[in-house]
């Protein structure tokens, strides 16, 4: 099966995407609902994180025979790796393939693994590459970590909703986070990009696929404290479509294994594929 093939099956690969920063007691102490996140970096444990893994399971894209999500029980393996500030791995094993996406400071991390007698190739535009990159990671350190010090220079303002933060860099990067009322974490993150809906088939026909522009929601819950810091672990991303307000789900990614501060992460980073 060629890499086109496997695109089609598992259509809205993980938008290992993101979600949002604040610096305030984002960890252990919980802070009056009535003040609002400062901007800079979240105080405690999340300073010191230098890097980050996360292992699990992802229950990712659509079946193009049905226009449906794929089950729980077709999840494929997925690990993220964070280097902070300046490296991002993403490495999605398929049935088929093994991808792995992302970069280490200016060097992009690009790398398919064909298995089992597959065929196919792939490239990517070197020039739009990293800064996508760049822009995933960012959104998973607000969400993961609460911080804005990341891959990009992030400013972090109040919204004009309560419990609301508008993240943005100046130029393309720009979502809007939403915070507990109480413990003031990051719940979900909320930007505009593209994502793949479905028609239903037809007789004989494989279902549709269309990309639509849309607002795409990252939400973190499960939180559960890893060496100090307070990390989720169900991450769940839907996506909204502005032409027909149809909502989709992207893909859910459960965590099981967390490494904070591990040096077999950081040499990820440095490993040719």
């Amino acid at each position: 099966m060629s890499i086109r093939g496997v695109k089609a099956r598992y259509c809205a690969a993980l938008m290992v995407l993101a979600t949002i920063a604040v610096s305030i007691s984002l960890y252990g102490r919980q802070a009056p609902a009535s003040r609002r996140p400062t901007i800079g970096l979240a105080a405690g444990s999340a300073t010191k994180v230098t890097s980050l893994e996360l292992r699990g399971r992802a229950s990712a894209g659509i079946n193009g025979r049905t226009g449906q999500p794929l089950p729980d029980s077709e999840a494929l393996d997925l690990v993220l790796r964070f280097r902070v500030p300046d490296g991002y791995l993403r490495v999605l094993d398929t049935p088929f393939s093994t991808q792995r996406d992302g970069f280490s400071g200016s060097r992009a991390l690009f790398a398919v693994t064909l298995k089992r007698g597959a065929t196919g190739s792939s490239s990517f535009d070197e020039d739009t590459y990293v800064p996508a990159q760049r822009a995933i990671a960012a959104r998973y350190l607000l969400g993961l970590l609460g911080i804005a010090q990341g891959p990009l220079a992030l400013k972090v303002e109040p919204s004009q909703a309560a419990d609301t933060l508008h993240v943005t860099d100046g130029d393309k990067f720009d979502c809007l986070v939403d915070v507990d009322r109480v413990t003031r974490l990051p719940v979900a993150l909320r930007y505009r990009g593209y994502s793949y809906f479905y028609t239903a088939p037809s007789e004989g026909a494989p279902a549709a696929q269309r990309r639509d522009r849309s607002e795409v929601t990252i939400a973190f819950s499960d939180r559960k404290a890893v060496q100090g810091v307070n990390i989720p672990h169900t991450i769940l991303t839907t996506a909204k479509s502005l032409e027909t307000q149809e909502t989709t789900r992207v893909d859910r990614f459960v965590v099981s294994t967390v490494l904070v501060n591990s040096q077999t992460t950081v040499d990820e980073f440095t490993k040719r594929h």
